[in-house]
C-alpha cells in the first residue's frame, strides 16, 4: 500500500486512494500515520446493510434512508436512523426489530446490545458480544471460514473450465451459496437471503458499488451521505486528529467530512470505540517498527483475546524470535 501511495505521489498527486484492503480502518490509518498522505478514503460494505434492510422493512427506496454511524471499522453503532426524514430508529428497535432480525437472524443474539445501547451495532459486534459461543462453533465446525470460501471458489473455476454451465449461472449461484454461508459457522443460524443476480443488481450496495458512489461524490456527480473511513478531525475529542473513524460523511470544501456527533452514542460504546482504537495504533506501531513489544500490547488491549498475550505472540512466531 506504501508502494501505491508512493506512486501516486509522484505521477499523480491530487489523486484519491480507495482502500478495499482490510482491515479498511487499520490499513487506512496506517497509510495516513506513515505516510503523511491525506488522499485515503477507506470503505467497507458492511454499516450500509442497516440502510438497505430498513429500506426493505419500510418499503421505500433507499436513498430515502439516511443513517448515523460512528465507531471503528466492523466496530460501530448506528445511532440514528431517518426513513423520508422522519426518525424511526425508536420505532424500528422497540416495535419493528424482528423484522430486522428476519433479514440477518444473527442479529437475535444483538438484541440486548441493541436495546442497550439504543443503537445498531455493526454485524462485527456479534465476535465481541458472543465471544464464547463464536470459539465453540469455530471450534467444532468441520471447516473454518476460509477453508468453506477456497471450497468454493473450487467448485465455481471447475464448473466454468468444464464449460457446462452459463457463466453468468454459475456465479449467480457461487454468490448465493457464498452468501448464504456468511456467518452461519460462527453463528449457528442460517440466512435467507435474495437469489443474487449478477446483471440485475438494483441499489447494489457491494465494495464495487460503493467505490463508485465514492467517486461519483468526489467528482461531483453526485451528493450523498456515505459511510466511511477517515480521519477523526475533531469529531470525537477523546480521539486524535489522525486517528481513522469509521462516520457518516458528507463531501463539504473538497474532503470528506464528519457527519452527526460522537456524543451521541452511548457510553459504553465510546469507551469501547476509544479502546478499541489503542489496540490499532499498537497494530501499526508493531507492524511498523517490527516490535515485538507492542504487538504483545496490541494483544493485551484486544478484548477477542482469551489466551496469554505473550504466549500467543511466541507461537505466532514474533518478529525477532
Amino acid at each position: 500500500m506504501l508502494e501505491h501511495v508512493d506512486f501516486m505521489q509522484r505521477y499523480a498527486p491530487g489523486a484519491m486512494l480507495i482502500n478495499f484492503t482490510n482491515p479498511s480502518g487499520i490499513v487506512t490509518q496506517a497509510v495516513h500515520s506513515l505516510s503523511g498522505f491525506s488522499g485515503i478514503v477507506g470503505i467497507c460494505d458492511a454499516p450500509q446493510m442497516v440502510a438497505t434492510y430498513t429500506a426493505e422493512i419500510y418499503d421505500v427506496d433507499p436513498s430515502e434512508v439516511q443513517i448515523l454511524s460512528y465507531g471503528l471499522n466492523h466496530y460501530g453503532w448506528v445511532y440514528s436512523v431517518q426513513v423520508q426524514g422522519i426518525e424511526v430508529l425508536d420505532q424500528l428497535l422497540d416495535c419493528r426489530r424482528e423484522e430486522f432480525f428476519a433479514k440477518e437472524p444473527f442479529y437475535k443474539d444483538l438484541e440486548e446490545e441493541m436495546l442497550t445501547t439504543r443503537s445498531i451495532p455493526n454485524e462485527y459486534l456479534y465476535y465481541y458480544t458472543q465471544r464464547e459461543r463464536v470459539l465453540a462453533n469455530q471450534r467444532n465446525a468441520p471447516l473454518s471460514r476460509a477453508q468453506t470460501i477456497s471450497r468454493l471458489d473450487d467448485e465455481l473455476y471447475q464448473t466454468l473450465a468444464r464449460g457446462t454451465l452459463d457463466p453468468i449461472r454459475a456465479f449467480n449461484e457461487y454468490m448465493d451459496q457464498r452468501n448464504s454461508s456468511y456467518m452461519m459457522l460462527e453463528s449457528g443460524k442460517k440466512r435467507s437471503q435474495p437469489v443474487f443476480s449478477l446483471l440485475d443488481q438494483e441499489n447494489a450496495n457491494g465494495y464495487d458499488a460503493i467505490a463508485l458512489d465514492v467517486l461519483g461524490i468526489a467528482s461531483g456527480v453526485l451528493d450523498r451521505q456515505m459511510i466511511l473511513n477517515i480521519p477523526n478531525n475533531g469529531f470525537d475529542p477523546a480521539l486524535r486528529d489522525e486517528d481513522v473513524i469509521e462516520v457518516s460523511a458528507r463531501r463539504i470544501g473538497g474532503r470528506f467530512r464528519a457527519q452527526g456527533s460522537a456524543s451521541a452514542l452511548h457510553p459504553s460504546s465510546l469507551k469501547r470505540i476509544r479502546a478499541m482504537k489503542e489496540y490499532e495504533r499498537l497494530v501499526i506501531e508493531a507492524v511498523a517498527n517490527r516490535s515485538d513489544r507492542a504487538a504483545i500490547q496490541a494483544l493485551e488491549a484486544n478484548p477477542l483475546i482469551l489466551t496469554d498475550p505473550k504466549t500467543l505472540w511466541r507461537k505466532m512466531g514474533g518478529f525477532n524470535e
